[in-house]
């Protein structure tokens, strides 16, 4: 399976792009989720245990998401 995960000092996503995002925190890397990248943050409108909004500081790598399947 190919790697596309992009490390955000390499290149950060387009303005107002949903993409698959991965953090570190805590000296772990906890499960790729879903986020927008607008205006310079990468953000979540899902709270989740980390209880953070904003994933700036601790998004390491991402992606593009993949398109959809085709249902037929």
């Amino acid at each position: 399976m190919e790697n596309n995960w992009i490390k955000v000092e390499d290149r950060l996503p387009n303005n107002k792009q949903n993409i698959l995002a991965i953090i570190f925190k805590d000296n772990k890397f906890y499960v790729p989720f879903t986020c927008e990248y607008v205006d310079g943050k990468f953000k979540s409108e899902n709270d989740d245990e980390l209880g953070i909004l904003d994933y700036t500081n601790v998004v390491t790598h991402w992606m593009e998401l993949p398109q959809p399947p085709k249902l037929y």
